[in-house]
């Protein structure tokens, strides 16, 4: 039986795709911040499938870290870092 956790944090779609391909044999939960369309209807749908133990969403990170007890828990956060470089010609 595994005692162990891991969170996994998202904020974009294609973050999911990232998060189901890291190999972990822990009991996954997955938190959805709710900060693109239709992320309610990812979340509806990951929790459909036997991957994931728990999926949650939440409106932003602060409440989804409000809601974390972090005894024996591994925490996956994305981060995606837009950068904008300005070219001067």
């Amino acid at each position: 039986m595994k005692n162990n956790h891991s969170l996994y944090f998202i904020s974009k779609p294609l973050q999911y795709f990232n998060v189901t391909n890291i190999d972990d044999a822990n009991n996954k939960h997955l938190i959805v911040i709710d900060s693109f369309k239709d992320s309610n209807i990812l979340a509806n749908r990951a929790s459909q499938i036997d991957y994931w133990e728990k999926v949650e969403v939440f409106s932003t990170y602060e409440q989804a870290f409000k809601s974390v007890d972090v005894k024996n828990i591994r925490i996956y956060l994305l981060i995606v870092i837009t950068v904008i470089v300005k070219l001067h010609f």
